[in-house]
């Protein structure tokens, strides 16, 4: 959940007004003015930040406006030189969150926006040579202006990919080894059985919440919309995945323990939930190999991740202690251990063969505004990530690459995205998969090899994984079975993937755990092998498809049981989705954009179907036949 940001930008307009006395008129004064200026951007703004109040896919910085984020820095420039305290900042920002209704109750205003006040007034007096342009360029690229210093950086990539040779397809019968992943819990340790779903609050089945007006908004063992997950909910999670998968020879868990109350968050509450979340977890699978990593969530401020840098005065490696505590001994040795609590990235080859790499992916993160503070390469993680690749190159391993945020569609800043396309390219012939969580979405990203002048050769995948939390219909959590079992002849290739589910409103319901197989990929889409290509042929197939692209998005959604979830009904909505299967570099668009001309002229040229439009087809067909039976 990132509607919070919204008021961490109002932040970054009024905590210019650093440690001086000013009269509450004078602040007053300029917040009046300020107000003046924004308000015919008013049902824009409200919009964003509503838009962000549901926890679950974040909408990106482009709804930051810049007719808001360009007057509104150039309106503070002149008061840099006064200040107020930290207090009175906090209240001035609240009344305009206030004013402008952005937060569904009021108090959340406050006491989101006191945390960030800290932050980014330290940002503004320790990096004077920060422009609007630079500071709404970073987190806005349609605003633009950005420094060339900040555009022009490249992480250096040793060599060149070798020339590409179609690996021969899987014997048949191979030995699969299976791997968990688990991403997007959101636990909730307050929440309560029984109490109100519908309280008007992003999170919601507290105590405080009183008990509901009707027996439909009763928070049930098993997770409700509106609320984190509970313990109840968790522990049928890990058991019942501990039960039928005891086989699993690793487990990746990929972020977000914590619940989407964010207005609540402090190092003491957030270390409480981690410490719950890890140490059940490891207590379900004591004998498997457990790879955890950061989510956006995990901070005692949503998103913000300072640069190890400034860890002194906004430390973070409280949060890499906490998490990496329960699991050091997976994770690669105290060399390993130590490079995770510098900068939340780490790599570990488990056995001869086969080398994970674990990113921090938050550093991208446009939703994180200390991004425009350090944007080169944030605590060099793209340097160290591609000399790790080289290593693995040169040793022959086989690599996973594994984080919480996608690099690709939206959510990270372009440029950055672009950096991390290069080093995924270069080294695709080694990668055997990407898995990502945060959108509470099921899909894929295809990335593909841009040296390539006669056509686009797809090399690698990303594969998205759906939320814990039950807000899509239910918990839910991805099984990989991978060529592992033939030891230095094993290639770690992906042969299947399955998506397990949890019915959250009928366990709720019968009050009893009902538990069903979503579905297996490679049945539900007739995939002989999981390579890129293969990934691809299904984006292009969909396009053309209806029935196929409507199945795809059930299972995008976690969706498959709602009688009444409704189709696309224009083809911007297909688009969105084609999209994402192709976005893996989020700076260059140009795919996307012809895919989407191709989804246009499909649907407005009449080649959109649907159950209603088979009924004559399906008319006819019985005519023809009781004819000829009759004949």
């Amino acid at each position: 959940m990132n509607w919070t940001n919204f008021c961490a930008f109002f932040g970054l307009i009024l905590v210019t007004l650093v440690e001086s006395r000013v009269s509450p008129n004078v602040i007053d004064q300029h917040v009046s003015v300020f107000i003046q200026k924004v308000a015919p951007h008013r049902d824009h703004i409200k919009e964003w930040a509503i838009g962000m109040v549901s926890d679950g896919p974040s909408l990106s910085a482009d709804y930051l406006s810049c007719d808001v984020c360009h007057p509104a820095l150039q309106l503070v420039r002149p008061l840099i030189k006064l200040g107020v305290t930290v207090e009175e900042i906090a209240i001035a920002i609240s009344k305009v969150c206030e004013l402008f209704d952005l937060a569904p109750q009021d108090d959340i205003c406050y006491e989101t926006i006191k945390g960030y006040v800290v932050p980014i007034v330290y940002m503004l007096k320790n990096k004077a040579t920060l422009t609007d342009n630079d500071f709404c360029g970073l987190i806005n690229k349609d605003c633009g202006g950005v420094n060339a210093t900040f555009t022009s950086w490249k992480v250096q990539v040793q060599g060149n990919r070798p020339k590409f040779v179609e690996r021969p397809l899987l014997p048949a019968g191979v030995g699969r080894t299976k791997i968990l992943q688990f991403t997007d819990v959101h636990l909730d340790l307050d929440y309560m059985i029984g109490k109100n779903t519908q309280c008007g609050y992003p999170i919601c089945c507290r105590e405080k919440n009183g008990d509901p007006t009707e027996e439909r908004f009763k928070a049930g063992p098993y997770g409700s919309n509106r609320c984190g997950l509970p313990f109840t909910g968790m522990d049928e999670l890990f058991k019942k995945a501990a039960k039928d998968h005891s086989d699993a020879k690793y487990i990746f868990l990929t972020g977000d323990y914590i619940h989407a109350g964010v207005w609540e968050y402090g190092i003491e509450s957030n270390t409480r939930i981690m410490k719950n979340m890890t140490l059940t977890l490891r207590d379900a699978f004591p004998n498997t190999v457990i790879i955890p990593m950061t989510g956006n969530h995990e901070t005692d401020i949503v998103n913000m991740y300072a640069p190890p840098e400034e860890y002194r005065e906004f430390p973070l490696d409280w949060v890499y202690t906490v998490m990496s505590e329960p699991f050091k001994q997976h994770m690669g040795g105290a060399d390993q251990v130590a490079t995770f609590k510098r900068g939340g990235f780490y790599t570990v080859s488990p056995e001869n063969g086969l080398r994970f790499i674990i990113l921090n992916t938050n550093l991208c993160y446009i939703q994180n505004f200390w991004l425009p503070y350090d944007p080169i390469d944030p605590a060099g993680q793209l340097k160290w990530f591609s000399e790790t690749l080289e290593v693995a190159e040169a040793s022959g391993e086989n690599v996973y690459i594994i984080a919480h945020i996608a690099p690709g569609p939206s959510e990270c800043w372009p440029y950055w995205s672009s950096q991390y396309d290069r080093v995924i390219t270069r080294y695709s012939h080694i990668i055997r998969m990407q898995l990502f969580g945060h959108s509470h979405n099921e899909y894929y990203t295809v990335a593909f090899d841009r040296d390539v002048t006669d056509s686009r050769k797809p090399v690698s995948v990303s594969h998205i994984a759906p939320s814990a939390i039950a807000d899509g219909g239910g918990m839910a959590y991805k099984v990989y079975y991978v060529d592992g079992e033939r030891k230095l002849d094993s290639t770690w290739e992906l042969i299947d993937h399955e998506t397990y589910m949890l019915n959250s409103s009928e366990s709720n319901i019968q009050d009893k755990p009902i538990w069903y197989k979503l579905f297996s990929f490679s049945q539900e889409f007739d995939f002989k092998s999981h390579r890129p290509q293969e990934y691809y042929d299904l984006t292009l197939r969909m396009i053309e498809d209806p029935e196929l692209f409507e199945k795809f998005r059930r299972y995008y959604r976690m969706n498959d049981h709602d009688n009444n979830f409704s189709t696309c009904e224009d083809h911007a909505c297909v688009s969105e989705i084609i999209c994402d299967t192709v976005l893996h570099n989020a700076a260059d668009r140009v795919l996307c954009d012809e895919l989407s001309v191709k989804v246009k002229n499909f649907y407005e040229g009449g080649g959109k179907s649907s159950s209603l439009s088979l009924i004559p087809s399906i008319a006819t067909s019985l005519y023809l036949i009781l004819l000829c039976f009759l004949l």
